[in-house]
């Protein structure tokens, strides 16, 4: 797709990404998506009850020997567009978490978005990360911290034809 930006590996960005990553920007889109939730009298606290997993869903996944990895803090649609320090934070704080939690030290993790840079990857080694996923099946370079992964979207239209 002309005109488009690129993640890591040459990977294409689609138009809804590029214009919420690159063109609003984080807190343009923060922003933007408070508006219109206000507007359609969605209480954000309710809505957001239901979107994050909590301590007892970690522990049950966990007992039921599923393996429990990084993705994240907060979530930042374009990882590879922070600094260092930022992304840094970012996961430590998700694996401080989940040590905390689970009382083991992940060892794996899944790309937020599919966007990761140089800064990302020495970051995930220092955390002593063994895999990583990213979140499509494209061409890249890759390493033990960049496995094809199929995105869950993706999977669904398939079933839903």
């Amino acid at each position: 797709i002309s005109g488009f930006g690129t993640d890591m590996g040459g990977i294409v960005v689609g138009p809804r990404k590029y214009f919420r990553d690159i063109m609003l920007g984080a807190d343009n889109y923060r922003k933007i998506m408070s508006l219109m939730m206000e507007e359609c009298n969605v209480d954000i606290d309710e809505f957001a009850d239901g979107l994050w997993m909590k301590e007892k869903h970690l522990k049950d996944l966990d007992s039921k020997g599923h393996i429990i990895g990084l993705h994240s803090h907060s979530h930042p649609t374009s990882m590879a567009s922070l600094s260092r320090k930022e992304q840094k934070k970012e996961y430590k704080l998700n694996y401080d978490i989940l040590y905390q939690i689970l009382n083991k030290h992940p060892e794996t993790m899944a790309h937020p978005c599919n966007s990761y840079n140089q800064d990302t990857m020495s970051i995930l080694k220092e955390f002593d990360i063994k895999i990583g996923f990213r979140s499509n099946m494209g061409k890249c370079p890759v390493s033990e911290l960049e496995f094809k992964r199929e995105d869950h979207a993706n999977v669904m239209r398939r079933i839903n034809g």
